[in-house]
């Protein structure tokens, strides 16, 4: 898939609907190196649901690489990984949400991402650096860190606390 999009004979193509394909970690880690070179920069629509043989980790690559990328995907308006495990990747999603990134993101799916320890962390310096796209519409956060011995909401909160805009507004419950 990443050699495909990178072979720079797609024309003016702009969105991807990879919903129900059977994508594996390769496939995704693929179009994360695409991601990386960036071969996607001027896609507006990405729509990867109900693929569900992708590793959480093999979604946290992904949007690693956007926020990695100096400009991220710009013109990126939907993001849909609804049916996904990138739902167990909330941390990221958040560092990718709260990076600047995706500016001209509006519509994501699902509107619920579940946050483990770790990404406690990523959610509080994505808060800290204040830079939610203003566009995109409420999401929420489920903090799975209360069975786990070394969570700690403390610094979370403390971002929150000591943020010069407080908790984004496109974020309703955590």
């Amino acid at each position: 898939l990443g050699p495909f999009l990178m072979s720079e004979k797609l024309g003016g193509l702009s969105a991807i609907n990879l919903s129900n394909s059977h994508l594996t970690d390769e496939a995704l880690r693929g179009l994360t190196d695409a991601v990386r070179a960036g071969s996607l920069v001027n896609f507006c629509l990405l729509n990867f649901c109900s693929n569900w043989d992708v590793s959480k980790e093999a979604w946290g690559e992904l949007v690693q690489a956007i926020v990695g990328r100096e400009e991220g995907l710009p013109k990126l308006v939907s993001l849909d990984v609804s049916d996904t495990t990138a739902i167990e990747a909330g941390g990221v999603i958040a560092a990718a949400l709260g990076s600047g990134k995706l500016p001209s993101l509006t519509d994501l799916y699902p509107r619920l991402f579940c946050i483990d320890a770790e990404g406690v962390e990523g959610l509080g310096g994505a808060i800290r650096a204040a830079r939610f796209s203003p566009l995109v519409g409420n999401i929420h956060f489920c903090l799975d860190v209360i069975e786990e011995a070394n969570s700690n909401v403390d610094g979370l909160i403390t971002a929150i606390a000591e943020s010069e805009k407080g908790l984004p507004a496109c974020v309703r419950s955590l």
